[in-house]
C-alpha cells in the first residue's frame, strides 16, 4: 500500500488504515499509536500516559500490543504494587529489565513447567525414601505442604533452578523453564558438586569448582544485550510504588544507558561486574493516574532534566548518550478517546494476543515499520523547521507559563524547550491533525461572544495565538494560514520542506509541559504572597476551634491555565 507523503493531511489516516488492514483482529487504539509514533520519531523519548485509574491496565496492555505488533519492539510490561517499596534497587532493576515478564510468558502452563514440577516431586520422594520420617497423618494440610516444600530443598538442588550457561545466550523461547530468571548466581555453582569423576575432561566454558564464575563472566561478550535479553521498551505502571532509591537507580540507568551485573547476578552500578549497554532506542512508557492539578507521582528528577544535565559534565559518563526526559503526550485531554476502549475485549483476550504476537512474528508489520521509522526520523531531524518568528512565539509561551503566579513551573528549563521543539517537528512530520482542538475550543467560543465588550487596543491585529486558536477550531491547516515562503507558489518537489505552523505549536505545547507544572495549593504559596496576603496564614472565623481550619481555595486545573495562556500570548 502506497502511503501519501509525510506531513500531509492524509499521511497519518492512511498509515492507521494500513495498520488495521494488516492486523484486522487486533484491538489497536489510534491515539496510542499516534503518540508512540511521535515519541519514536523525536528520538525515542520516554512517554507518560495519563488516564483514569480503571483504564490503567487496559492502556498498558494496548501500548504493549502496539509496540510488539506495529513497531517490532521487544517489550516488557511491569505492574508495580504496594509491595514493590520493599524491594531493593537491585531487585527492582531486575524486575524492570528482566525479559521474562508477563509479556513473554504464556498465560497457561507449558510442558517445561510440568517437567519442573515433576523434577521437584522426584527429588522429594528420593529424600523420603532415604530415611526421612514420613509426615504424620494428623498433621494439617498446610503443615504437610510446608514440610513437603522443605524436603525438596537441598544445597545441590535449589528450589529456583538457574539457567545454564548455554541457555543464557539462547532466545527466551528456547529456555526450558519459563519461570527461571536469566541471571547467574555464583552461589549455585559454588555449592553444586562436580558430576564428573576425577580426571574427566569437561567443557571449559561451563564453570565448575576449578573455574571461577567471575572468569566465565569475563569470557562472555562484554556489553552484549543478547545474553541478558534486555527489552527494547518497557511499559510500567505503578512506578510511584517503588522506593526512592529504586527510582534513583532507574534514573541513573537511563542516564548512563548501561547496567552492571555483578558475579552474583545482582544489578547495580559498581565497577566490579559485567557491563551491559541498553539496546539502541530503549525507552520507557509510564502509565499513571491523571491528576488535573499536579505532576505525575514519581521522583522529580525522572521528570525534570536537570539531573541529566549535571551528569553530562562528569567523567564517569564520558561520551555516553544522555537519556531524554519523560514526555507527557497522553494526558487528561485524551480521556474522551478512551470511551471507545470500552468496546475492546477483556484483558485475558489481550494477554493471549500479546503472547501470540511475541511468540510468532508473522504479521509483517515490524519489517515494514523499520524503514518507515528511519525515514520519518531523518525527516524530523533534517527537513522539519521552525521559523524564527515561531521560535519567539514558543519562547513567549514558556515565559508566560513560567511566570504565571498560580503555577509551580520551576521544572520548565531550557532542556524542556528543546524537547518541545523536537516534539513539534515530529508532529509536523506526521501531518497536522485536529486532535487537541478541545484545548481552546470552549475558550475561543467564549472569546467570540465577548469580543464586542472586551477592551482592546485600536487597530490591533490578530495575534499569533488567536490565529492558532481559530485554525484549530475552524479546521484550517497551519500552512494555509501563513505561507512559509511568503508566496502562493507550491514548494519544490526536489526536497521536502516541512515548516511548522502556529497550530502545530499550540497543539503540542500543552502536552510537552503539562507533566512539568503543577497548580499551587493557595495564593499563600506564591512567590510574592507575603507582600499581598501578609506573613500570617488566614483562618476561618475567630473561634479557637475554627482557627485550625485553613481556607479552602478553589484551584484551576492545569488545562484551564494553559488554555488561558494560549489565548493571551
Amino acid at each position: 500500500m502506497a502511503l501519501p507523503p509525510p506531513g500531509t493531511h492524509l499521511f497519518l489516516p492512511s498509515l492507521l488504515t494500513h495498520v488495521r488492514s494488516a492486523a484486522p483482529g487486533f484491538p489497536l487504539e489510534p491515539v496510542i499509536v499516534q503518540v508512540l509514533l511521535i515519541c519514536i520519531i523525536s528520538g525515542n523519548k520516554n512517554l507518560i500516559l495519563r488516564t483514569r485509574d480503571e483504564d490503567i491496565p487496559l492502556v498498558s496492555k494496548l501500548t504493549t500490543l502496539a509496540l510488539n505488533t506495529i513497531f517490532g519492539y521487544n517489550t516488557h510490561r511491569l505492574k508495580c504494587h504496594s509491595g514493590t517499596a520493599n524491594q531493593s534497587p537491585s531487585e527492582f532493576l531486575r524486575s524492570l529489565l528482566c525479559a521474562s515478564s508477563a509479556v513473554a510468558t504464556p498465560p497457561t502452563d507449558n510442558l517445561a513447567g510440568s517437567l519442573h514440577k515433576h523434577r521437584h516431586r522426584r527429588v522429594s520422594n528420593s529424600r523420603n525414601s532415604a530415611g526421612k520420617s514420613p509426615i504424620a497423618p494428623s498433621t494439617s494440610i498446610s503443615t504437610a505442604r510446608s514440610r513437603r516444600t522443605s524436603l525438596s530443598r537441598s544445597t545441590s538442588h535449589p528450589v529456583e533452578l538457574k539457567p545454564s550457561i548455554a541457555t543464557l545466550g539462547r532466545p527466551q523461547s528456547d529456555s526450558g523453564d519459563p519461570d527461571s530468571k536469566p541471571f547467574l548466581n555464583a552461589e549455585v555453582y559454588s555449592q553444586r558438586p562436580s558430576l564428573h569423576p576425577p580426571g574427566t575432561q569437561t567443557d571449559t566454558s561451563v564453570p565448575t569448582l576449578a573455574s571461577s564464575v567471575k572468569t566465565h563472566f569475563r569470557n562472555l561478550s562484554r556489553g552484549s544485550t543478547e545474553a541478558l535479553k534486555l527489552p527494547s521498551a518497557v511499559v510500567v505502571s505503578g512506578l510511584e510504588f517503588a522506593s526512592l532509591p529504586s527510582q534513583k537507580a532507574v534514573l541513573r540507568t537511563l542516564a548512563e544507558r548501561k547496567i552492571i551485573v555483578s558475579d552474583g547476578g545482582i544489578f547495580g552500578h559498581d565497577q566490579d561486574g559485567l557491563t551491559f549497554e541498553l539496546p539502541h532506542g530503549f525507552f520507557i512508557v509510564y502509565v499513571c493516574r491523571s491528576d488535573p492539578r499536579d505532576r505525575p507521582p514519581i521522583y522529580k528528577s525522572l521528570v525534570c532534566h536537570e539531573f541529566f544535565r549535571r551528569r553530562r559534565s562528569t567523567d564517569s559518563l564520558g561520551n555516553a548518550p544522555i537519556s531524554p526526559p519523560f514526555i507527557s503526550l497522553y494526558n487528561t485531554l485524551v480521556t474522551a478517546h478512551l470511551c471507545s476502549l470500552r468496546g475492546f475485549p477483556d484483558a485475558t483476550f489481550i494477554d493471549s494476543l500479546i503472547w501470540s504476537v511475541h511468540a510468532s512474528r508473522d504479521l509483517g508489520l515490524s519489517s515494514d515499520s523499520s524503514a518507515l521509522l528511519h525515514r520519518l526520523k531523518h525527516l524530523c531531524a533534517t527537513q522539519a523547521h521552525i521559523r524564527p518568528s515561531l521560535n519567539i512565539y514558543l519562547a513567549d509561551l514558556f515565559s508566560a507559563t513560567r511566570h504565571y503566579g498560580p503555577l509551580d513551573s520551576m521544572m520548565l528549563t531550557a532542556r524542556a524547550r528543546q524537547d518541545a521543539e523536537t516534539l513539534i517537528r515530529a508532529s509536523r512530520v506526521l501531518g497536522t491533525d485536529h486532535t487537541g482542538a478541545e484545548l481552546i475550543k470552549e475558550h475561543a467560543e467564549r472569546s467570540r461572544e465577548t469580543d464586542g465588550t472586551s477592551s482592546t487596543y485600536p487597530h490591533s491585529q490578530p495575534s499569533v495565538a488567536s490565529t492558532s486558536s481559530d485554525a484549530l477550531v475552524d479546521g484550517f491547516d497551519g500552512l494555509e494560514m501563513r505561507e512559509p515562503f511568503g508566496g502562493s507558489s507550491p514548494p519544490s518537489t526536489e526536497q521536502l520542506k516541512l515548516d511548522v505552523s502556529e497550530a502545530d505549536i499550540a497543539r503540542i505545547f500543552p502536552r510537552a509541559v503539562s507533566h512539568r507544572i503543577r497548580v499551587r495549593d493557595s495564593p499563600f504559596d506564591e512567590i510574592l504572597s507575603s507582600a499581598v496576603c501578609g506573613a500570617i496564614v488566614r483562618t476561618l472565623g475567630n473561634e479557637p476551634h475554627e482557627k485550625e481550619t485553613l481556607v479552602q481555595w478553589e484551584r484551576e486545573t492545569v488545562k484551564d491555565i494553559l488554555v488561558h495562556i494560549l489565548s493571551e500570548v
